[in-house]
C-alpha cells in the first residue's frame, strides 16, 4: 500500500491472497475482511455493480464477492446470505466473460461447496 497505494489492483490481489491464507487457518472473520477490502478496492478501480448495470460488472469484483459468499456459508446467521452473494458473483462472471470459461467453472464449485458446507443437499 505504502508503495503503489490503497487503490492500485495489486493491493487488491494482494487482500485476496491474504483472505485465502485466513480462510485456509480457518480464520473466518480475518478471511472476510480481507475479502472485502479486495472488493472495495476492486469497485473503486471498476466501479460498483450498479455503475455495471447493462454491462454486469466486473470480473474482479463477482471474484471477491465469490469469495465474500464462501465465508459467509460458515457463520449460520449469514449462510443464506452467503449463498446469494456467490450466486450474484456467478452472474456477473457470466455476463461479463461468458459460459464456458474456468473461473465460471471454479464459481459453480464454490457455489456446490456452500451448499454442501449448510448441508443444502
Amino acid at each position: 500500500e505504502s508503495t503503489l497505494g490503497k487503490t492500485h489492483p495489486s493491493v487488491a490481489d494482494s487482500m485476496m491472497n491474504m483472505g485465502d491464507l485466513e480462510y485456509d487457518q480457518r480464520h473466518y472473520d480475518k478471511a472476510q475482511e480481507h475479502y472485502e477490502k479486495s472488493l472495495q478496492i476492486r469497485q473503486t478501480i471498476f466501479g460498483t455493480s450498479e455503475d455495471y448495470a447493462k454491462a454486469g460488472g466486473h470480473p474482479d469484483c463477482a471474484l471477491s464477492m465469490i469469495q465474500i459468499g464462501k465465508v459467509m456459508c460458515h457463520n449460520s446467521a449469514t449462510e443464506k446470505e452467503g449463498i446469494e452473494t456467490i450466486r450474484r458473483g456467478i452472474i456477473m462472471l457470466i455476463s461479463t466473460l461468458g459460459k464456458n470459461k474456468e473461473p465460471i467453472a471454479k464459481a459453480f464449485q464454490e457455489l456446490g461447496a456452500a451448499y454442501e458446507q449448510t448441508e443444502q443437499y
